[in-house]
Protein backbone atom coordinates (compact mmCIF):
# COMPACT_ATOMS: atom_id res chain seq x y z
CA UNK A 1 0.00 0.00 0.00
CA UNK A 2 1.30 3.43 -0.93
CA UNK A 3 0.10 6.81 0.28
CA UNK A 4 1.50 9.40 -2.10
CA UNK A 5 5.22 8.66 -2.17
CA UNK A 6 5.16 6.76 1.15
CA UNK A 7 5.29 3.00 1.46
CA UNK A 8 3.30 1.99 4.50
CA UNK A 9 2.64 -1.69 5.19
CA UNK A 10 0.49 -0.94 8.26
CA UNK A 11 -3.02 -2.03 7.36
CA UNK A 12 -4.52 -0.22 10.36
CA UNK A 13 -3.12 3.13 9.19
CA UNK A 14 -4.23 2.34 5.65
CA UNK A 15 -7.80 1.80 6.84
CA UNK A 16 -7.86 4.97 8.94
CA UNK A 17 -6.43 7.21 6.22
CA UNK A 18 -8.89 5.87 3.66
CA UNK A 19 -11.74 6.55 6.07
CA UNK A 20 -10.44 10.09 6.59
CA UNK A 21 -10.26 10.66 2.82
CA UNK A 22 -13.78 9.33 2.24
CA UNK A 23 -15.12 11.38 5.13
CA UNK A 24 -13.81 14.72 3.85
CA UNK A 25 -15.50 13.99 0.52
CA UNK A 26 -18.76 13.45 2.39
CA UNK A 27 -18.31 16.70 4.34
CA UNK A 28 -17.99 18.60 1.06
CA UNK A 29 -20.87 16.80 -0.65
CA UNK A 30 -23.95 18.91 -1.28
CA UNK A 31 -26.08 15.96 -0.19
CA UNK A 32 -24.55 15.68 3.28
CA UNK A 33 -26.66 16.00 6.42
CA UNK A 34 -26.53 19.80 6.76
CA UNK A 35 -28.01 19.76 10.23
CA UNK A 36 -25.38 17.44 11.63
CA UNK A 37 -22.57 18.81 9.43
CA UNK A 38 -23.39 22.49 9.16
CA UNK A 39 -19.98 23.75 8.04
CA UNK A 40 -18.83 25.19 11.34
CA UNK A 41 -15.80 24.98 13.56
CA UNK A 42 -14.84 26.96 16.66
CA UNK A 43 -13.38 29.85 14.68
CA UNK A 44 -16.26 30.19 12.22
CA UNK A 45 -18.60 30.61 15.19
CA UNK A 46 -16.33 33.11 16.96
CA UNK A 47 -15.93 35.03 13.70
CA UNK A 48 -19.70 35.31 13.34
CA UNK A 49 -20.00 36.54 16.90
CA UNK A 50 -17.22 39.09 16.32
CA UNK A 51 -18.97 40.38 13.19
CA UNK A 52 -22.20 40.84 15.12
CA UNK A 53 -20.50 42.61 17.98
CA UNK A 54 -18.62 44.96 15.64
CA UNK A 55 -21.37 45.75 13.16
CA UNK A 56 -24.71 45.44 14.96
CA UNK A 57 -26.32 47.09 17.94
CA UNK A 58 -26.65 44.59 20.77
CA UNK A 59 -30.42 44.50 20.76
CA UNK A 60 -32.35 41.44 22.03
CA UNK A 61 -32.37 39.69 18.66
CA UNK A 62 -28.59 40.05 18.29
CA UNK A 63 -28.03 38.81 21.84
CA UNK A 64 -30.28 35.82 21.15
CA UNK A 65 -28.30 34.97 18.01
CA UNK A 66 -25.01 35.21 19.91
CA UNK A 67 -26.48 32.94 22.58
CA UNK A 68 -27.33 30.40 19.88
CA UNK A 69 -23.72 30.43 18.72
CA UNK A 70 -22.40 30.06 22.28
CA UNK A 71 -24.72 27.09 22.86
CA UNK A 72 -23.26 25.22 19.91
CA UNK A 73 -21.92 21.78 20.96
CA UNK A 74 -18.43 22.92 19.94
CA UNK A 75 -18.52 25.32 22.90
CA UNK A 76 -19.69 22.71 25.38
CA UNK A 77 -17.03 22.97 28.09
CA UNK A 78 -17.79 19.47 29.36
CA UNK A 79 -17.94 17.36 26.21
CA UNK A 80 -16.11 19.08 23.33
CA UNK A 81 -12.59 17.75 22.81
CA UNK A 82 -11.02 21.23 22.65
CA UNK A 83 -13.41 23.38 24.68
CA UNK A 84 -13.20 21.18 27.77
CA UNK A 85 -9.44 21.65 28.23
CA UNK A 86 -7.13 24.18 29.82
CA UNK A 87 -7.30 27.92 29.32
CA UNK A 88 -9.82 27.68 26.48
CA UNK A 89 -12.36 26.14 28.86
CA UNK A 90 -11.78 28.96 31.33
CA UNK A 91 -12.21 31.84 28.87
CA UNK A 92 -15.22 30.23 27.18
CA UNK A 93 -16.99 29.85 30.52
CA UNK A 94 -16.20 33.48 31.34
CA UNK A 95 -17.47 34.62 27.93
CA UNK A 96 -20.76 32.80 28.46
CA UNK A 97 -21.10 34.23 31.98
CA UNK A 98 -20.64 37.81 30.73
CA UNK A 99 -23.21 37.27 28.01
CA UNK A 100 -25.81 35.99 30.46
CA UNK A 101 -25.47 38.91 32.89
CA UNK A 102 -28.28 41.45 32.91
CA UNK A 103 -25.58 44.12 33.18
CA UNK A 104 -24.02 42.85 29.95
CA UNK A 105 -21.96 45.55 28.25
CA UNK A 106 -20.43 45.51 24.82
CA UNK A 107 -16.83 46.47 25.84
CA UNK A 108 -16.64 43.70 28.47
CA UNK A 109 -17.92 41.11 26.04
CA UNK A 110 -15.67 42.32 23.21
CA UNK A 111 -12.61 42.13 25.46
CA UNK A 112 -13.38 38.57 26.55
CA UNK A 113 -14.23 37.55 22.98
CA UNK A 114 -10.85 38.90 21.87
CA UNK A 115 -9.16 36.88 24.61
CA UNK A 116 -11.04 33.73 23.64
CA UNK A 117 -9.98 34.02 20.00
CA UNK A 118 -6.37 34.69 21.05
CA UNK A 119 -6.28 31.61 23.30
CA UNK A 120 -7.66 29.47 20.48
CA UNK A 121 -5.76 30.91 17.53
CA UNK A 122 -2.84 33.01 18.75
CA UNK A 123 -2.00 36.71 18.68
CA UNK A 124 -2.99 37.05 15.02
CA UNK A 125 -6.54 36.29 16.12
CA UNK A 126 -8.82 35.26 13.25
CA UNK A 127 -5.90 35.54 10.82
CA UNK A 128 -3.72 33.15 12.81
CA UNK A 129 -2.90 29.50 12.26
CA UNK A 130 -2.49 28.10 15.79
CA UNK A 131 -5.93 26.47 15.68
CA UNK A 132 -5.24 24.81 12.34
CA UNK A 133 -1.89 23.46 13.53
CA UNK A 134 -3.42 22.09 16.72
CA UNK A 135 -6.21 20.35 14.82
CA UNK A 136 -3.80 18.92 12.25
CA UNK A 137 -1.45 17.67 14.98
CA UNK A 138 -4.29 15.85 16.76
CA UNK A 139 -5.57 14.38 13.51
CA UNK A 140 -2.15 13.02 12.54
CA UNK A 141 -1.75 11.56 16.02
CA UNK A 142 -5.00 9.59 15.59
CA UNK A 143 -4.06 8.40 12.11
CA UNK A 144 -0.50 7.35 12.97
CA UNK A 145 -1.15 5.34 16.11
CA UNK A 146 -1.64 1.57 16.09
CA UNK A 147 -5.18 1.75 17.49
CA UNK A 148 -7.98 0.43 15.31
CA UNK A 149 -10.28 2.60 13.21
CA UNK A 150 -13.14 1.65 15.50
CA UNK A 151 -11.40 3.19 18.50
CA UNK A 152 -10.56 6.50 16.85
CA UNK A 153 -13.29 6.80 14.20
CA UNK A 154 -15.14 9.59 16.04
CA UNK A 155 -11.88 11.43 16.78
CA UNK A 156 -10.77 11.27 13.14
CA UNK A 157 -14.13 12.56 11.94
CA UNK A 158 -14.13 15.33 14.55
CA UNK A 159 -10.71 16.69 13.60
CA UNK A 160 -11.32 16.16 9.88
CA UNK A 161 -14.43 18.32 10.12
CA UNK A 162 -12.58 21.12 11.93
CA UNK A 163 -9.73 20.94 9.43
CA UNK A 164 -11.92 21.06 6.31
CA UNK A 165 -14.09 23.90 7.59
CA UNK A 166 -10.99 25.90 8.55
CA UNK A 167 -9.78 25.69 4.96
CA UNK A 168 -13.20 26.93 3.84
CA UNK A 169 -13.21 29.71 6.45
CA UNK A 170 -10.04 31.26 5.00
CA UNK A 171 -11.52 31.34 1.47
CA UNK A 172 -10.54 28.01 -0.05
CA UNK A 173 -13.33 26.31 -1.97
CA UNK A 174 -14.46 22.71 -2.39
CA UNK A 175 -12.62 22.40 -5.73
CA UNK A 176 -9.35 23.27 -3.98
CA UNK A 177 -9.74 20.49 -1.41
CA UNK A 178 -10.99 17.44 -3.32
CA UNK A 179 -10.84 16.16 -6.87
CA UNK A 180 -7.79 15.44 -9.03
CA UNK A 181 -6.25 18.85 -8.27
CA UNK A 182 -7.46 19.02 -4.68
CA UNK A 183 -5.14 19.38 -1.70
CA UNK A 184 -6.03 16.06 -0.14
CA UNK A 185 -5.59 14.16 -3.38
CA UNK A 186 -2.17 15.74 -3.86
CA UNK A 187 -1.22 14.78 -0.31
CA UNK A 188 -2.61 11.25 -0.23
CA UNK A 189 -2.93 9.95 -3.79
CA UNK A 190 -0.95 6.96 -4.88
CA UNK A 191 0.60 8.91 -7.74
CA UNK A 192 1.39 12.49 -6.81
CA UNK A 193 1.57 14.93 -9.73
CA UNK A 194 4.60 17.06 -9.00
CA UNK A 195 4.26 19.78 -11.65
CA UNK A 196 1.67 22.05 -13.16
CA UNK A 197 3.10 21.16 -16.57
CA UNK A 198 5.05 24.39 -16.87
CA UNK A 199 8.83 24.08 -16.87
CA UNK A 200 9.36 27.09 -14.63
CA UNK A 201 6.81 25.82 -12.14
CA UNK A 202 8.20 22.35 -11.59
CA UNK A 203 7.00 20.71 -8.38
CA UNK A 204 4.48 23.50 -7.77
CA UNK A 205 1.61 21.03 -7.46
CA UNK A 206 3.15 19.38 -4.41
CA UNK A 207 3.11 21.51 -1.24
CA UNK A 208 6.74 22.12 -0.44
CA UNK A 209 7.86 23.48 2.96
CA UNK A 210 8.37 27.27 2.98
CA UNK A 211 12.14 26.88 3.51
CA UNK A 212 12.46 24.92 0.25
CA UNK A 213 9.86 26.95 -1.67
CA UNK A 214 11.88 30.09 -0.88
CA UNK A 215 14.74 28.65 -2.97
CA UNK A 216 12.62 28.13 -6.09
CA UNK A 217 14.69 30.48 -8.25
CA UNK A 218 18.03 29.48 -6.76
CA UNK A 219 20.62 27.05 -8.21
CA UNK A 220 20.15 23.50 -6.94
CA UNK A 221 16.41 23.89 -6.32
CA UNK A 222 15.46 20.80 -8.32
CA UNK A 223 17.97 18.63 -6.45
CA UNK A 224 16.80 19.99 -3.10
CA UNK A 225 13.20 19.15 -3.98
CA UNK A 226 14.05 15.63 -5.14
CA UNK A 227 15.95 14.94 -1.92
CA UNK A 228 13.00 16.18 0.11
CA UNK A 229 10.47 14.07 -1.79
CA UNK A 230 12.63 10.97 -1.46
CA UNK A 231 12.76 11.45 2.32
CA UNK A 232 9.01 11.93 2.81
CA UNK A 233 7.41 10.19 5.75
CA UNK A 234 3.87 10.25 7.12
CA UNK A 235 4.48 13.33 9.28
CA UNK A 236 5.99 15.33 6.41
CA UNK A 237 3.28 14.34 3.99
CA UNK A 238 0.46 15.56 6.20
CA UNK A 239 2.62 18.56 7.04
CA UNK A 240 2.05 19.56 3.42
CA UNK A 241 -1.46 20.60 4.45
CA UNK A 242 0.09 23.13 6.80
CA UNK A 243 2.17 24.54 3.94
CA UNK A 244 -0.96 24.91 1.81
CA UNK A 245 -2.89 26.58 4.63
CA UNK A 246 -0.15 29.16 5.22
CA UNK A 247 0.28 29.93 1.53
CA UNK A 248 -0.65 33.51 0.71
CA UNK A 249 0.04 35.86 -2.16
CA UNK A 250 0.29 39.62 -2.26
CA UNK A 251 -0.76 41.31 -5.45
CA UNK A 252 -2.51 44.19 -7.16
CA UNK A 253 -5.88 43.83 -8.84
CA UNK A 254 -6.78 46.42 -11.48
CA UNK A 255 -10.28 47.03 -12.82
CA UNK A 256 -11.56 49.46 -15.40
CA UNK A 257 -14.25 51.86 -14.23
CA UNK A 258 -16.57 52.86 -17.10
CA UNK A 259 -18.85 55.81 -17.73
CA UNK A 260 -16.74 58.44 -15.99
CA UNK A 261 -16.01 61.94 -17.26
CA UNK A 262 -12.82 62.08 -19.26
CA UNK A 263 -10.10 62.67 -16.68
CA UNK A 264 -6.80 64.52 -17.03
CA UNK A 265 -3.60 62.51 -17.40
CA UNK A 266 -2.48 63.75 -13.99
CA UNK A 267 -5.54 62.22 -12.30
CA UNK A 268 -4.35 59.92 -9.48
CA UNK A 269 -6.17 59.74 -6.13
CA UNK A 270 -6.40 57.14 -3.39
CA UNK A 271 -9.55 56.68 -1.32
CA UNK A 272 -10.17 54.06 1.37
CA UNK A 273 -7.34 51.87 0.09
CA UNK A 274 -8.38 52.08 -3.59
CA UNK A 275 -6.26 53.98 -6.09
CA UNK A 276 -8.15 55.63 -8.99
CA UNK A 277 -5.97 56.93 -11.81
CA UNK A 278 -5.70 57.82 -15.49
CA UNK A 279 -4.70 54.96 -17.77
CA UNK A 280 -1.51 56.76 -18.84
CA UNK A 281 -0.18 56.40 -15.28
CA UNK A 282 -0.30 52.60 -15.35
CA UNK A 283 3.20 51.17 -14.91
CA UNK A 284 3.68 47.56 -16.01
CA UNK A 285 6.87 45.62 -16.74
CA UNK A 286 6.20 44.11 -20.18
CA UNK A 287 9.61 42.46 -20.65
CA UNK A 288 8.25 38.92 -20.44
CA UNK A 289 4.82 39.57 -21.99
CA UNK A 290 3.88 38.05 -25.32
CA UNK A 291 2.66 40.28 -28.15
CA UNK A 292 -0.96 39.21 -27.85
CA UNK A 293 -0.90 39.95 -24.11
CA UNK A 294 0.36 43.47 -24.73
CA UNK A 295 -2.34 43.99 -27.36
CA UNK A 296 -5.00 42.83 -24.91
CA UNK A 297 -3.69 45.21 -22.25
CA UNK A 298 -3.73 48.19 -24.62
CA UNK A 299 -7.25 47.34 -25.72
CA UNK A 300 -8.29 47.11 -22.08
CA UNK A 301 -6.95 50.52 -20.99
CA UNK A 302 -7.49 52.65 -24.12
CA UNK A 303 -11.28 52.96 -23.92
CA UNK A 304 -12.46 56.55 -23.48
CA UNK A 305 -14.47 57.77 -20.53
CA UNK A 306 -12.87 55.28 -18.20
CA UNK A 307 -10.31 55.28 -15.41
CA UNK A 308 -8.48 52.48 -13.64
CA UNK A 309 -9.03 51.29 -10.07
CA UNK A 310 -6.22 49.45 -8.28
CA UNK A 311 -6.41 47.47 -5.05
CA UNK A 312 -3.42 45.88 -3.32
CA UNK A 313 -4.33 42.96 -1.08
CA UNK A 314 -3.33 39.57 0.30
CA UNK A 315 -5.14 36.47 -0.91
CA UNK A 316 -4.84 32.71 -0.94
CA UNK A 317 -6.92 32.15 -4.08
CA UNK A 318 -6.77 34.55 -7.03
CA UNK A 319 -10.47 34.30 -7.85
CA UNK A 320 -11.35 35.20 -4.25
CA UNK A 321 -8.83 38.05 -4.34
CA UNK A 322 -10.55 39.48 -7.41
CA UNK A 323 -13.94 39.25 -5.72
CA UNK A 324 -12.63 41.05 -2.63
CA UNK A 325 -11.14 43.77 -4.83
CA UNK A 326 -14.51 44.38 -6.51
CA UNK A 327 -16.22 44.67 -3.13
CA UNK A 328 -13.60 47.15 -1.92
CA UNK A 329 -13.88 49.27 -5.06
CA UNK A 330 -17.69 49.39 -4.80
CA UNK A 331 -17.52 50.48 -1.17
Amino acid sequence: MRLGTISNPNEVIHRKVNHFYDYIHYLLDNNRDRVKYSGENHLTLLERIANRVENCSLNPSTRNLIETYLNNPLFNCKSDRLARKGKLKKVLCELKTIHKKSSFTNPDFKQKLHETIEVLNGSDLLNGELYFQKVLENLVKMLRCDCSLGKHKDDIEYYAKLLVFEFLRVDYEKKHLVGLRGFFYRILSKETDLTDRENDNIYSEFPLPPAIEANRNQPGFKKEVEEYLNSLDFQKQFGGLSTLFKKEKTGKVIYKVKYVSEVHEDFDVTHEGVRFFHRSRLSVNLDHWKDYQIEDLNEFIDEKFTCLAEVELNFKIESIGRQKAIVKIKE
